[in-house]
C-alpha cells in the first residue's frame, strides 16, 4: 500500500508488470514495467517502490522514484536462485533494501541492495562478430542513466583480465576504443566498467569477437 494509504499496487505472476490500482473503486491508476514473472513489491516511507521479478538474475529489483514509473535502479542479485515471492522490505530509514532468495540447495539467502538512492549505470558495447587476425577491432557502445551523468567521465576496458587504456565518454554517452589482441587469441573477451560517481552504481558489460584467419 502506499503511504497516503490510496492505492496498492500488486504483483502477480501472470502479468508482466506490477500494476498500481486506486483503492476507492478499484481503478487501474498505472504500471511499473518491470518484466516478466512480478513476485513481490514494497513501498517505501516516502513512495519509493521496490517491484520484484522471478527472474533468477536478470534484473530481479526494479526501483522507482516517488511518482516515477520508469526505474531508475536495477538490480541483478548475486548467486543463483529467484526472489522469494513476497521477498523484499525496506529497511526503515529507506537506506537499503532486503531481498530473499532460494536457490536450488542449502538455506534462504538474504541480499541487501546498499546506495539505493544511486542510479544505476547501464553500458551498451557492440562490435563486428568477426574481425581479421592480427588487424585491430574497434569496440564501440553507450553509457546511459536515467540520472545526468558528470560530465568528465570514462570507462575502464579490459581484454582478458589484462588492462587496456581507458574510454573516454562523449557527452552523448558514446565511447569507442580499438584494440589489437595476438594472434593466438582468436576469441578475445573486451569488459567495459564505469566504476560508479555519487550519483550512480558501478556498471559492467562485455562483448566478444572472433577473430578469424
Amino acid at each position: 500500500m502506499t503511504p497516503d494509504g490510496t492505492s496498492v499496487i500488486t504483483a502477480n505472476g501472470s502479468d508482466y508488470y506490477h500494476p498500481r490500482w486506486r483503492l476507492s473503486d478499484l481503478t487501474e491508476e498505472t504500471r511499473y514495467d518491470a518484466g516478466p514473472y512480478p513476485n513481490s513489491v514494497a513501498v517505501d516511507s516516502n513512495g519509493a517502490v521496490a517491484a520484484g521479478v522471478a527472474a533468477e538474475g536478470e534484473r530481479d529489483v526494479h526501483i522507482y522514484r516517488p511518482g516515477e514509473t520508469a526505474a531508475y535502479r536495477t538490480v541483478a542479485l548475486s548467486g543463483q536462485g529467484d526472489l522469494l515471492d513476497r521477498g523484499l522490505a525496506w529497511a526503515p530509514d529507506g537506506n537499503r533494501l532486503f531481498a530473499t532468495r532460494f536457490p536450488c540447495s542449502g538455506d534462504v539467502v538474504l541480499d541487501i541492495v546498499t546506495d539505493v538512492a544511486k542510479a544505476s549505470s547501464t553500458i551498451t558495447p557492440s562490435a563486428p562478430p568477426t574481425n581479421p587476425v592480427g588487424t585491430p577491432v574497434t569496440v564501440r557502445g553507450e553509457l546511459t542513466s536515467l540520472t545526468p551523468f558528470p560530465r568528465t567521465k570514462a570507462v575502464t576496458v579490459t581484454r582478458d583480465g589484462v588492462e587496456l587504456p581507458d574510454a573516454k565518454v562523449r557527452r552523448d554517452g558514446t565511447f569507442s576504443f580499438s584494440d589489437t589482441p595476438p594472434d593466438w587469441n582468436t576469441y578475445p573477451q573486451h569488459s567495459v566498467t564505469y566504476e560508479g560517481d555519487a550519483r550512480h552504481v558501478a556498471g559492467t558489460a562485455t562483448v566478444m569477437v572472433e577473430f578469424v584467419g
